[in-house]
């Protein structure tokens, strides 16, 4: 398998089964929605891929043409949408033609995703394969998934391509996953296969970091702003919103009083990051997801919780700190992204606080009195640090409000060594 392509085979199986009609794949901006549609395009004749352009109407349709016409093959230059479809639906082979940032053309036109529905319903060829990419998954909702839109309910296939996980980053990298240096890595990239290829053979941590985010002109200094972008979320208020949680404020008043304003008038904004994933929000262990106003905010992307956690505070004085101190800021957050990754092999357990209390993971057990309550910790640890850790865990399980509702409580505690012989990775 190419080694763009680690963990893609099932994406790829699902556009292969839709020979004809509309496909519709979105995800953030380097996830590898690009090279999918390239690799399943490799060896189809009469296959087209043209990037939209932020342009006028006219130029955009040009462009689309130009790229089309290596394929079409014809004299005549369309003047209006309607006789660039009529020029596709007159090809004589089956076609398969992508068109990638598909929101570039709706948002200067917003009577796009109509004149295509309209095409679509009436006279398209039923041996095209049309496939309508984007890097805005607020623009993509709208205009092809939400019940408003035009397009909504004529895809065959939808894909929402998500960021790769630990494994494939290994697989990719040939690193070996039970390595810390390894992880640090990931940490630092996240699952976007475009930044795993920045890393430089033999690069510690700490060089990529420096090198990536913390030199002028580096390649991840932009890259939050190119996200939010995407998703037409600008201004001075999303930005303080992440650095507020990347500097540790969690809770939606503690977000408000850092930005020195009232909760209620961040509300829509955390809600907006939130839909467009840049955010997650986590609820308690035991709380209703539908109910409680009790939750904590986090920075979903590893590589954006890096930059707005670690760069950002730290990139003025980053050369004059010591290699130790270095460490320490990535190994903290290092840490959350283990957290993050040991939870997601537990989707049914949950973090929980309470004030100054925090436990990293609850999940249930094999009856439904049973709890294991988990503490996850980056460092390694001896079996002196385990039993004293353990020891704290069931301090702060006692006095939790949750003690009192389960007869039976399992500790565990947990190292990168111990999460890593494991498979939880």
């Amino acid at each position: 398998m190419d080694i763009r392509f680690v963990n893609r085979s099932a994406e790829l199986e699902r556009l292969s089964r839709v020979r004809s009609g509309l496909i519709v794949v979105y995800g953030r901006r380097r996830v590898g929605k690009s090279a999918l549609i390239d690799t399943l395009f490799r060896s189809i004749p009469d296959s087209v891929v043209s990037q939209a352009i932020e342009a006028a109407p006219s130029i955009q349709r040009e462009q689309l043409f130009h790229d089309l016409n290596t394929t079409l093959r014809t004299e005549l230059v369309p003047q209006s949408w309607e006789q660039l479809f009529e020029l596709i639906d007159r090809h004589p082979r089956p076609l398969h033609i992508c068109i990638d940032e598909f929101p570039y053309l709706v948002t200067s036109d917003p009577s796009v995703p109509s004149r295509f529905q309209r095409w679509i319903d009436r006279t398209a060829k039923r041996d095209l394969r049309l496939v309508l990419c984007g890097s805005s998954v607020r623009m993509m909702t709208s205009t092809t998934l939400s019940e408003d839109s035009p397009l909504f309910g004529r895809a065959q296939e939808i894909i929402c391509l998500q960021p790769m996980g630990y494994k494939d980053y290994c697989t990719f990298s040939q690193n070996d996953p039970s390595a810390r240096e390894s992880f640090l890595l990931y940490s630092l990239l996240g699952g976007i296969p475009k930044y795993w290829q920045l890393v430089l053979p033999h690069e510690t941590p700490i060089q990529a970091a420096t090198r990536l985010f913390f030199t002028s002109g580096a390649y991840m200094n932009r890259e939050p702003f190119r996200m939010l972008k995407d998703e037409k979320i600008e201004g001075i208020s999303p930005l303080s919103v992440l650095e507020a949680i990347g500097r540790g404020a969690h809770r939606p008043r503690e977000i408000a009083a850092r930005m020195e304003v009232s909760q209620t008038s961040i509300s829509k904004l955390l809600q907006l990051l939130l839909e467009t994933s840049v955010i997650q929000k986590r609820t308690r262990f035991g709380d209703s997801e539908r109910k409680t106003k009790i939750v904590h905010y986090r920075i979903s992307d590893p590589s954006v919780r890096f930059w707005f956690s670690v760069y950002s505070p730290h990139r003025s004085r980053w050369e004059k700190y010591d290699e130790e101190f270095k460490t320490k800021l990535m190994t903290t957050h290092a840490g959350s992204i283990l957290e993050d990754v040991f939870s997601s092999q537990h989707p049914e357990g949950k973090t929980y606080w309470e004030n100054d209390l925090e436990i990293d993971l609850i999940r249930p057990g094999d009856h439904v009195d049973q709890v294991i309550v988990s503490e996850v910790k980056w460092k390694s640890l001896s079996k002196a640090d385990k039993e004293r850790i353990r020891k704290n865990l069931i301090k702060k399980w006692h006095l939790s409000k949750l003690s009192g509702r389960f007869k039976e409580v399992e500790y565990e505690v947990l190292s990168f060594e111990d999460i890593a012989r494991s498979g939880s990775l």
